[in-house]
């Protein structure tokens, strides 16, 4: 009896302790959309002080001490309990409340709700980018995030764009954001070594539909994590995953058509080719009756611009993708097909790519996955430079218009009597060959730990692997190839790969349900290495033959490459009070291979704070729902200049005597820094009558030091300059975001818009010297995109004189004494978007404009298309007809003289124009079949669209396309496209 009394002791014992040893793990996610929820408070109903809070994937795990329920709560959302009823996994979804939407934002190594943000963090959501017919997701973005500019270079399928976040902010190093995947830093713009160069950008190899969301990281509160590389700004880009329950497929096929965006851009025709070149001819002093023969006939009338741009360029795109899983393992896959023409002859993007993301939770406190993405393009390179009259871009404008495109049985014809040798874009793109493929890979594999229930281990290793082959023949065909006659490949092989491995240790603490306190360490690591390869043969038995081993003589061999690392510790702290007042502290500490030993490494820290105003208790306005005050500064760095910059270096390669040799090619800085970047912020978020009407408005200084640029040296050092840690620059400007539900039911109507006003100004130059550049000048107290030249005061009626004002106002006919000054600058007054998005039942129709004011674009193209006779025998604009002819006309242009010594067609503001636009981006009409009416065709959705691409532009701009460049250099531009295209997205 006495050992079955204490049997049952023990038993009741162990009971007990069980009972009051419980851990309990799990994941809270937000019931809307399925993401994880960071931050959420988690306590054992009836226990004081027994709980904790979700890190940053919204997982968390405790011991609950025997409670039987748990208690669920975040500002935001709506307080949920739920029974344990024994089990040891507990995962909620949480609905959100009425009155306020609390998303959730990836932001620096990890995720935050929206009211935690201090800093300035705009996000584009898939809905924006799914489905829209553009090459490459930096595009995808104008319009969309205040604070941010993005201007493609050229229209060619795969091109490059610019993209500045709250303006410029270096003179000679890099401009563009850090663009990081899934955590994987990755290599952005443009690698092409032979006709690409220019044309090509890595970043189209990436399938916009595969992405989640972008966040854009705009102040120190939220760059300043990623130190030296973070001063232009950050672009994190999270891509798909899946969810637990039912395997959701979808298939989503698209097809469509692209042609120029506007026709204002006119030349000549023959007739009208004539009339000017011989007037041009009398006017030169010719006699009447030669200017009548040199003038030829106009017998032929060849629309040049019609052989060269193609009306219809199609494009389709064909995607299928499944999502789902357990528990314990999710996945997301897709595989898309993509291909699109370009509307100037020989130009194409054809891109295939796929995507694998798993992630696996192997118990309580081990989890793992990995994302792949995998893409391999096709891309036509047409010559567009402007050196390459025979460009299909430029050659569409320049080809005389008496001369035929094609001869009687179609080969191309060669004008041997015009003005580039014979040579036609037409011949080009028949017989020679431009193209380029690029395979990519980026992808990731993570690992998480949870060593302790409120302290986390996590790595992650990254690559980016480029692959580039560019492929160039020259065909004898096209006169002026060879010199031999005989054809001449070329082949271009780069590789870029960059590694990165990031090792971070995530802490959170709640103590008394109101102090909350996350932390988080880390240490990375990242490697590129860059090589390059080049040769060329020529004098081949055939034009069939292309590779290089069939050429008799090797004319070209060149192989380089480049490298550099980055080591980086950092950490970050956040602390919120009740969920109304926030605060963070980062520090980061960079050490890389690009500067000298005496300053390899270097410090960039933030702070930031916010406060919940509408959490008080005093804010009791029933038409607020939301009001946050945000404040932030800090420091960040600019390391974007050549690998070796701070090194002396020795060149080999150099020639002596026949001997081979080598020379000084780079002298050496040791003392040279990263550029620095001090950035204020200062933000207001709000959200009133229910939310119908949010925004955020942001006031911004930045603050640039340290500027590297090159000064000059005496001679007797052997070098002309050097680069040198010298000068300054700022930005301050206002960004405003504004979203509202004007109508709310039956039919929905929503509008989003955005504007910003950035004002930029170089402080301090080299002794204050200024820098000529090109049409501008760099000189301190102005902006860095300043124009600096003559300025234009018309037609003499006269005598039909080209006129210009020197620096007193007084009028001159002489070019070389008419002063350049100060005349403007190519940045915009404000610039931004706005979308009207209607909704009723299954129909919805989006608009989305985007629109530029106050910029002015120097129009070099009009320096040859309005020339005055001073390239006379190339074709000219309409514009030339309004031209002087007599005594007492009032005309746009000069009198005509074939030569034109008179320099009216130099550099001046006469081809300085208003570069303002207003366009309508992307115009969507769609409509989603019921859903009683999709179930019973087994399907789960289906919606069918149809959109358009820059339909209308409103501008005063004379140019192919007032989308330019943000140097404001228009030099014949290959336009963008306006594009129609028609899909259906089927989900199963």
């Amino acid at each position: 009896m006495k050992k079955v009394t204490l049997l049952l002791a023990f038993l009741a014992l162990m009971g007990w302790q069980a009972s009051y040893a419980q851990t309990v793990s799990g994941t809270v996610t937000d019931a809307k959309d399925g993401s994880t929820l960071p931050g959420v408070t988690v306590a054992a109903k009836g226990l004081s002080g027994v709980g904790t809070i979700t890190d940053f994937d919204g997982k968390y795990s405790f011991d609950v001490k025997g409670a039987t329920t748990l208690v669920f709560t975040f500002v935001g959302m709506d307080t949920k309990e739920v029974v344990i009823n024994g089990r040891t996994s507990v995962n909620v979804a949480m609905g959100q409340k009425d009155h306020l939407v609390d998303e959730v934002i990836v932001t620096a190594y990890g995720t935050t709700r929206k009211a935690g943000v201090t800093g300035a963090v705009s996000v584009v959501k898939a809905k924006k980018l799914e489905q829209v017919p553009t090459t490459s997701l930096d595009k995808a973005l104008q319009g969309n995030v205040a604070g941010l500019q993005s201007m493609s270079n050229s229209g060619q399928p795969g091109s490059s764009s610019e993209v500045r976040i709250r303006g410029i902010g270096s003179i000679s190093a890099g401009n563009q954001p850090l663009y990081i995947i899934d955590g994987v830093p990755i290599i952005t713009g443009d690698l092409a070594q032979g006709n690409a160069n220019g044309l090509s950008d890595v970043l189209s190899n990436l399938n916009p539909n595969d992405i989640a969301s972008i966040s854009v990281l705009k102040d120190a509160a939220e760059t300043s994590l990623y130190g030296a590389r973070a001063s232009n700004g950050v672009i994190l880009i999270t891509t798909k995953q899946g969810k637990s329950g039912k395997t959701q497929f979808k298939v989503r096929a698209q097809y469509g058509y692209s042609s120029r965006t506007t026709n204002n851009f006119e030349v000549l025709n023959s007739s009208q080719f004539i009339e000017l070149r011989r007037e041009g001819l009398i006017n030169a002093g010719r006699t009447p009756e030669v200017a009548t023969v040199l003038a030829g006939k106009d017998s032929i009338n060849t629309d040049w611009v019609n052989v060269a741009f193609v009306d219809n360029a199609p494009t389709q795109s064909y995607e299928v993708s499944a999502s789902g899983g357990t528990e314990k393992t999710k996945f997301f896959i897709s595989g898309q097909y993509f291909d699109q023409e370009g509307i100037a002859m020989g130009s194409y993007l054809e891109r295939a790519s796929t995507r694998i993301n798993i992630d696996h939770q192997a118990n309580d406190k081990l989890s793992f996955g990995t994302k792949i993405g995998l893409s391999y393009a096709k891309q036509g390179t047409p010559l567009t430079s402007s050196a390459y009259f025979i460009s299909p871009v430029v050659g569409a404008y320049l080809m005389r218009p008496t001369a035929p495109a094609y001869n009687a049985d179609g080969t191309a014809h060669f004008d041997s009597a015009g003005p580039t040798g014979g040579a036609s874009f037409v011949g080009v793109d028949m017989y020679n060959v431009s193209k380029s493929n690029t395979a990519r890979l980026v992808s990731s594999a993570n690992v998480e730990y949870a060593i302790l229930e409120n302290l986390k281990f996590k790595s992650l290793w990254g690559l980016d692997f480029i692959d580039l082959t560019e492929n160039e023949w020259d065909d004898p065909r096209n006169p002026g190839n060879t010199s031999e006659g005989k054809g001449r490949a070329s082949i271009f092989k780069t590789r870029n790969v960059v590694w990165n491995t990031t090792n971070t240790l995530a802490w959170n603490k709640q103590i008394n349900d109101i102090h909350n306190l996350n932390a988080l360490v880390g240490f990375e690591m990242m490697d590129a290495a860059l090589s390059y390869m080049g040769a060329s043969t020529e004098k081949f038995p055939t034009t069939v033959l292309h590779n290089l081993d069939s050429g008799a003589e090797p004319t070209y061999a060149s192989s380089s490459g480049t490298g550099y690392s980055l080591m980086s510790s950092f950490g970050k702290l956040q602390y919120n009070y009740n969920n109304r007042y926030y605060f963070n502290a980062s520090l980061r500490r960079d050490g890389s291979s690009r500067f000298g030993a005496n300053n390899r490494w270097a410090s960039f820290w933030a702070m930031g704070a916010s406060w919940r105003i509408s959490e008080e208790s005093f804010m009791n306005v029933s038409f607020i729902d939301n009001l946050k005050l945000r404040a932030s500064y800090g420091t960040s760095g600019n390391s974007e200049i050549t690998n070796f910059a701070s090194l002396g270096l020795y060149g080999y390669g150099s020639v002596y005597n026949n001997n081979p040799g080598s020379a000084p090619s780079q002298i050496a800085n040791p003392d040279l820094v990263w550029e620095s970047n001090s950035n204020f912020n200062l933000g207001l978020d709000f959200g009133l009558f229910n939310n119908r009407i949010s925004g955020i408005l942001e006031y911004y200084q930045m603050k640039t030091t340290d500027l590297l640029l090159r000064v000059p040296l005496s001679s007797t050092s052997g070098f002309t300059s050097a680069l040198q840690n010298i000068g300054g620059m700022s930005n301050s400007g206002v960004e405003f975001t504004l979203n509202a539900t004007i109508l709310n039911a039956p039919v929905k109507w929503d509008i989003n818009w955005n504007i910003t006003s950035n004002k930029n100004i170089v402080d301090k130059l080299y002794k204050g010297e200024d820098i000529p550049n090109g049409t501008k000048i760099i000189r301190e107290g102005y902006a860095l995109q300043t124009f600096y030249m003559a300025k234009w005061a018309g037609v003499n009626p006269g005598n039909g004189d080209a006129l210009w004002y020197d620096s007193d106002g007084n009028v001159t006919n002489v070019y070389a004494n008419a002063d350049k000054q100060i005349v403007g600058n190519a940045d915009p007054d404000f610039y931004g978007g706005f979308t009207n998005t209607f909704s009723y039942k299954g129909f919805e129709l989006s608009v989305f404009f985007s629109y530029s004011k106050g910029n002015l674009i120097y129009n070099n193209t009009s320096r040859i298309t309005q020339s005055d006779g001073a390239f006379a025998a190339f074709n000219q604009s309409v514009l030339q007809l309004d031209r002087w002819q007599k005594p007492g006309d009032i005309s746009e242009n000069p009198k005509r003289v074939d030569g034109n010594s008179s320099n009216s067609n130099q550099m001046s503001t006469r081809w300085l124009e208003d570069g303002s636009y207003l366009r309508l981006k992307n115009l969507t009409f769609a409509y989603r079949l019921p859903s009683d009416l999709v179930k019973r065709a087994k399907f789960s959705s289906v919606r069918i669209y149809a959109q358009g691409q820059n339909l209308w532009t409103s501008t005063e701009f004379k140019g192919l396309d007032p989308e330019q460049n943000l140097s404001g250099t228009h030099w014949f531009t290959y336009p963008n496209a306006r594009t129609f295209t028609f899909g259906i997205d089927i989900g199963f």
